[in-house]
């Protein structure tokens, strides 16, 4: 019988070959599960990282608070447009009344004109406060 045999002639090999696949085999399960512990601990520091990361971007982050902004900025829109439109209207208001203001001199100039001829006096106009 040879060293590398047993008592019954089998080889010494095939048990090393089987004890050291299961050696391996538990090896590689280890490796795996500190691989996947490594994975997750990166994981944690990542996220624990990226919650102190300053965000570029200031806007909402959540939708319901991107909707009130877009409703509030709707309204703001809407006042301003009502105060252009009341701006508009009154600065209409001052044109059309400059405007019969000056049909209302002319008038009393050609009146005070006529007048003037016909000899008839006519007091100065004063303007109402």
């Amino acid at each position: 019988m040879a060293n590398w045999q047993d008592a019954r002639g089998r080889a010494w090999t095939v048990k090393y070959m089987k004890g050291s696949q299961a050696i391996a085999y538990a090896g590689d399960i280890q490796h795996r599960q500190l691989a996947r512990t490594r994975a997750a601990e990166k994981v944690r520091n990542n996220s624990s990282l990226l919650s102190r990361v300053a965000v570029p971007y200031t806007g909402p982050l959540l939708a319901k608070d991107a909707r009130k902004m877009r409703e509030k900025e709707c309204e703001e829109s809407i006042e301003a447009m009502e105060i252009r439109i009341e701006m508009r209207r009154k600065r209409r208001d001052n044109k059309r009344q400059k405007e019969e203001e000056a049909i209302a001199i002319a008038e009393r100039k050609r009146v005070m004109a006529a007048n003037k001829l016909l000899g008839i006096a006519t007091p100065r106009y004063r303007k109402p406060k």
